[in-house]
C-alpha cells in the first residue's frame, strides 16, 4: 500500500473509531479494536459503552493483525488552557 493510501486508510479507521464511540456503537468500536485495546484519558481508563462528552485531542495507534487494521491504543487529553488549571 502506498504511503498516501495508507494515510487515508488509517485516517478513515480513526474517524470510524471516533464516530463509533461518539455514537455509543459498541459493535462498531469492537470490530475496530484489538483484543487488548487500551483507552486512556483524563478520566483514566474508560469503557467504550460509557458516555464521554468532552473537548479533547485524541490519538490512536493502529496495528495490522491478520490482514486487518485494529486499534491497539487510544488516548485523549482535554483541550483546555493549562494556565487555567
Amino acid at each position: 500500500m502506498q504511503t498516501e493510501d495508507l494515510s487515508r486508510h488509517l485516517l478513515d479507521l480513526e474517524t470510524r473509531f471516533w464516530n463509533s464511540t461518539r455514537d455509543k456503537n459498541a459493535d462498531a468500536a469492537m470490530s475496530l479494536t484489538d483484543d487488548h485495546c487500551i483507552v486512556t484519558g483524563s478520566q483514566g481508563i474508560a469503557q467504550i459503552d460509557k458516555k464521554v462528552a468532552l473537548n479533547a485531542a485524541d490519538a490512536s495507534t493502529w496495528v495490522k493483525k491478520n490482514g486487518n487494521w485494529v486499534c491497539a491504543l487510544h488516548t485523549e487529553s482535554l483541550a483546555a488552557d493549562p494556565a487555567k488549571h
